[in-house]
């Protein structure tokens, strides 16, 4: 299904509060996303043959579809898992005005973070 707008959702989980809101604060601030939820949440996994229950934080992001490159090339930048879950799905419907906000709040496809270091260091997480 095409997304209504361009728009969609990425969902990805960090293991401490601190990785998800730096991850947040740097895909927000270079306007790769418009808008990002952080949430504590409880996942159950298998990863290296065990079974893993453990709080982690629920980062989901509303972005384009055009700036979705750019968001997984950050998160994966940024966090600190060895594999990061990045789930990316369609926004298949929602409020017309809502939905050019998060247009309009992102940069054009390709012209943010094409540095290797962007989102290292930045002053502004600090």
């Amino acid at each position: 299904m095409e997304p209504a707008g361009g728009c969609v959702l990425i969902s990805c989980a960090a293991g401490s509060h601190v990785n998800a809101h730096e991850i947040a604060a740097v895909l927000v601030s270079e306007r790769v996303v418009a808008c990002v939820h952080v949430m504590p949440v409880e996942s159950h996994y298998h990863w290296q043959g065990a079974l893993h229950h453990e709080p982690e934080f629920l980062i989901q992001a509303k972005t384009t579809i055009g700036q979705v490159a750019a968001a997984e090339a950050l998160i994966k930048r940024l966090h600190t898992y060895e594999l990061p879950g990045i789930d990316v799905v369609p926004i298949t419907g929602g409020s017309a005005e809502y939905l050019a906000w998060i247009a309009e709040s992102v940069g054009p496809a390709g012209t943010r973070c094409t540095d290797p270091d962007c989102g290292r260091n930045d002053p502004k997480l600090a």
